[in-house]
């Protein structure tokens, strides 16, 4: 059974762009090539990251929630992870 004030949270990645975005309670969010989380509504920046520049070094990367985003820390961190893959996946070798 579901709260009846329960938040709804989608996570996707879209292939054809390039794009990890995910949605809160009908509200959108999308990281853009910067590497920045922006609120769609407002324009502001929610969290940024950098990204490891290989596997091996995965601790060289970070991402900082700000306090605004606090709240949205699991689907925030998701779509970071998402961001890191493909990233990974574009610079591997194989």
């Amino acid at each position: 059974m579901t709260e009846r004030n329960a938040r709804t949270r989608h996570v996707h990645y879209d292939e054809n762009r390039a794009r990890a975005y995910f949605t809160d309670d009908g509200h959108n969010y999308h990281w853009n090539s910067n590497l920045e989380l922006l609120d769609d509504q407002t324009g502001g920046v929610v969290a940024y990251m950098s990204v490891a520049k290989n596997a091996e070094a995965r601790r060289s990367g970070e991402l900082v929630i700000k306090e605004e985003g606090y709240a949205l820390r699991d689907p925030i961190v998701m779509s970071a992870l998402l961001v890191q893959e493909r990233f990974d996946e574009a610079n591997s070798c194989f």
